[in-house]
């Protein structure tokens, strides 16, 4: 009973002290504050501290707690990211300990306040910092699944939306992201089953295969194809180990099989790198088609046929059109790169993958800017072409977007 009261009337408190601060913020005075405060809605960081700190020397830990619990749900829900960053910050001096705290406040930083900020460089300077906060968070709980979690699903996730995020994550660490989610993800499946479950809530098993696979492709990209094929090994055989024993989709399953399918794509990409023949790329190009249509999970295999064709057939079709043959480019264009990506939006189940067909959408808009230089409209071209570079460059190798936004520039007269 006395317990009850007790919570009673810290509930009672939490009720009365927010809406005493509704009161409060309606003064004059509050209203000139607020108006000097970067974070605009109440309660200014500044005083939100010696708020709080007021109530934990009154002996109040809980209820301030949950009083800033409150005000995070506000926050967060009127999406005043830099205030949730407030309140978050000094939720993490009391509650070290509260895994949620730590996964909110990388969320907020990684997520929400970088898509707020324009440049490159102010976007990865919030994602780093939600990305240190992780670890810091995980250096403080290291036995704690959810941190692990997001730490993998950072890497895995936040980091590859950008392509520009994971070069500069590679430079300031000296690692691969696709490594070090994998690790992550390994680790939060194991601390999972000590603690008597099967997987991680939500599973990430199918995370951990893509993350290997994606560590292998980066690999291969290094130019070490015996280390890119040593970690497709290493993925299916941590894959095999951690779930043996243990429900796994028919899904999983498939994709697991798609580890010993990839290492014989990379034996072809061995041979075209030491005796590089059309023959040797039509095989490779055909095995990968096969791997994306048997399994479409397997994303890094999307990236690697885009980064085989796309180099080959779009600076040759530019190249056409600046010799004033427009008409052979758009040719060039439509049986090299439409009919290709087309074949490849639709799946074996006759279900639509999307990124082809973004990649269709891209090649008949390219084939457009051509039309449209055939007929002199130099301006309308080059605006056209400004248009493709910023839906699609996320998706484009970098030197593709380079070769387009150089002959922008040519059409335009610089």
């Amino acid at each position: 009973m006395k317990k009850s009261l007790t919570a009673l009337l810290a509930a009672a408190l939490v009720w009365f002290l927010h809406h005493s601060q509704r009161r409060i913020d309606a003064t004059p005075e509050k209203a000139a504050m607020i108006a000097a405060n970067p974070f605009h809605k109440l309660p200014p960081a500044q005083y939100m501290t010696e708020y709080v700190g007021s109530m934990l020397m009154g002996g109040m830990r809980a209820v301030a707690i949950d009083y800033l619990w409150i005000q995070f749900g506000r926050a967060e829900k009127a999406r005043q990211f830099r205030e949730v960053e407030a309140i978050l910050d000094i939720l993490i001096r009391l509650q070290p300990e509260f895994p949620e705290v730590w996964n909110h406040l990388a969320w907020s930083r990684a997520y929400n306040i970088a898509a707020l900020m324009e440049s490159p460089e102010e976007r990865w300077k919030w994602v780093e910092q939600g990305l240190r906060c992780s670890d810091e968070g995980i250096a403080r709980n290291p036995g704690e699944e959810k941190l692990w979690f997001q730490k993998g699903y950072l890497r895995w996730h936040r980091l590859p939306q950008e392509p520009f995020l994971l070069e500069r994550y590679q430079q300031t660490t000296g690692r691969l992201a696709s490594q070090d989610a994998a690790i992550a993800f390994e680790r939060a499946i194991e601390i999972a089953q000590s603690q008597g479950r099967d997987n991680t809530r939500p599973p990430c098993d199918a995370m951990l295969q893509e993350s290997y696979q994606r560590w292998a492709f980066d690999e291969l990209r290094r130019g070490d194809l015996a280390r890119a094929k040593e970690v497709l090994q290493q993925g299916r055989t941590t894959y095999e180990r951690l779930m043996r024993g243990r429900p796994i989709t028919p899904l999983n399953e498939k994709q697991n099989r798609a580890f010993g399918d990839l290492a014989a794509a990379f034996d072809l990409e061995l041979e075209q790198a030491t005796r590089p023949s059309d023959q040797t790329l039509v095989r490779l190009l055909g095995t990968y088609t096969a791997i994306e249509k048997e399994y479409h999970a397997v994303k890094p295999v999307e990236r690697r046929i885009v980064e085989l064709i796309l180099p080959r057939v779009v600076p040759a079709a530019l190249a056409l059109a600046r010799e004033g043959r427009p008409g052979d480019a758009s040719t060039l264009i439509e049986d090299s790169l439409v009919d290709p990506f087309a074949d490849l939006s639709v799946r074996l189940d006759g279900s639509v993958n999307p990124f082809w067909e973004s990649l269709v959408n891209f090649a008949q808009r390219l084939r457009a800017v051509l039309g449209l230089e055939a007929e002199d409209k130099k301006a309308a071209a080059a605006q056209k072409l400004d248009d493709l570079l910023e839906e699609f460059r996320y998706i484009l190798p970098a030197h593709i977007n380079d070769a387009l936004r150089d002959r922008a520039r040519e059409l335009r007269g610089r």
